[in-house]
């Protein structure tokens, strides 16, 4: 294997275990902004649209993390987000959902964002384990 320049001292898969142990200060040190999914998106789902999720920067209180790593930006539930998903599995274009048996909603792979010039929009839908 090739040794990386530069090893970075956070991985995607060291943020997912983070996450799912409940240490949300490596996730808050890791995290660029904190995001919400804009209005017109909540209308778009709500109302049927098919169309990308669009999330904004806010600047406290979001309910989803977004973290760069190697160029790519990742859209992770906060925790708070993350245990909401064990009673609902709301269909909002950021995550698909897979039952397995576990005790509480797990990530298994953050959503991937790309930057739309003053939103952040899903491209890859993430992955979120439920009970």
């Amino acid at each position: 294997s090739a040794q990386s320049p530069a090893p970075a001292p956070i991985s995607k898969a060291g943020l997912i275990a983070a996450l799912n142990n409940g240490d949300r200060q490596q996730l808050r040190d890791a995290a660029k902004a904190e995001l919400n999914i804009t209005s017109e998106s909540e209308n778009a789902i709500a109302t049927g649209r098919a169309t990308a999720t669009e999330l904004e920067e806010v600047p406290g209180g979001g309910s989803y993390w977004l973290i760069s790593l190697n160029q790519q930006h990742w859209l992770f539930p906060t925790d708070r987000t993350l245990k909401g998903f064990a009673a609902a599995q709301p269909s909002k274009g950021l995550f698909v959902y897979e039952q397995q048996t576990i005790s509480k909603a797990q990530l298994i792979e953050p959503a991937l964002l790309e930057y739309t010039g003053s939103t952040w929009s899903v491209k890859t839908l993430g992955r979120i384990g439920t009970p």
